[in-house]
């Protein structure tokens, strides 16, 4: 693993640390990477990871870097999108981190509205709404927080259970960098979020909401969250399970939620059987 512009992107610790995963994303790179640079707050780092790519984004992630200081470059084997984001992680020298998928993109902004809730309220997790964005010209708003304001880590673990205007996503929540001292993203899982920002919500001392969509999140027929039916398809169904003994040992007045959020993923799991192709369902079933 090797990276660009470190030296001289650390001398001063920004305010945000962009983490962006790169994987065979050529055709989106520069739009998600101008949609950062573009906002209204400027004090940022961009810390692009190179996964591994194979079509051309690696070099055009050192092609970006050699136009703002502001981006360090990271290259590194393919691992994965956990695996990527936690490389990001260690290099991070921001006070908040946030998550940017590669094919995905900002409102102008987010980081400016982010911050003035977190010189407001002192937080050290902000929730924000999304837009869905279909074929890259039908975008709709999707999850949204339903108010402006404080909640506590168990109603936001809540609220994610139950898609009460938020769920599991990393990517549209900013976080206390010190919160990933004690967590990383699994490494080989599918649905990674759900593993593990439930735990980081709940190692929080207190997280605000902004009721509006700041992060357009990209639906491509050919990403890892779209694709059909595969045994890693019941990596979720795993974290499902997980977070229901987790919430019986240690939550059992929010086990209704826990209950839910298994059931919806059952249903999601045996949906994606009914549309996938044969030869993959037997594939697994043998």
């Amino acid at each position: 693993m090797n990276s660009r512009n470190s030296e001289s992107n650390h001398v001063n610790m920004p305010f945000y640390s962009i983490i962006i995963p790169v994987f065979n994303t050529y055709a989106f790179l520069r739009r998600c990477v101008r949609s950062i640079q573009n906002q209204s707050y400027k004090d940022f780092e961009i810390i692009l990871v190179d996964d591994g790519s194979t079509d051309g984004s690696g070099s055009l992630c050192d092609e970006i870097s050699y136009e703002d200081s502001r981006i360090v470059v990271v290259h590194k084997e393919n691992g994965g999108l956990s695996s990527a984001r936690n490389a990001g992680i260690i290099i991070a020298k921001g006070q908040y981190i946030c998550f940017v998928d590669s094919d995905d993109y900002i409102e102008p902004s987010m980081l400016m509205d982010v911050f003035e809730v977190l010189n407001r309220d002192g937080s050290d997790i902000v929730c924000c709404g999304r837009y869905d964005v279909y074929s890259n010209i039908e975008k709709i708003i999707g999850l949204i927080p339903t108010e402006d304001g404080i909640i506590s880590p168990i109603e936001c673990f809540s609220r994610m259970l139950t898609w009460e205007g938020m769920d599991f996503s990393a990517c549209d929540k900013v976080f206390k960098s010190k919160l990933f001292d004690n967590y990383k993203f699994p490494i080989g899982k599918l649905s990674e979020d759900v593993a593990v920002i439930y735990k980081i919500v709940l190692s929080a001392n207190k997280i605000s909401l902004i009721p509006k969509p700041l992060y357009n999140y990209c639906h491509r027929q050919d990403s890892i969250t779209t694709s059909s039916f595969s045994e890693r398809s019941l990596d979720v169904l795993n974290h499902a399970n997980d977070i229901l003994e987790f919430v019986s040992q240690k939550y059992p007045n929010i086990m209704s939620a826990a209950i839910y959020y298994r059931s919806t993923v059952q249903i999601c799991i045996v949906d994606s059987i009914l549309s996938s192709k044969l030869s993959n369902i037997i594939k697994y079933w043998g």
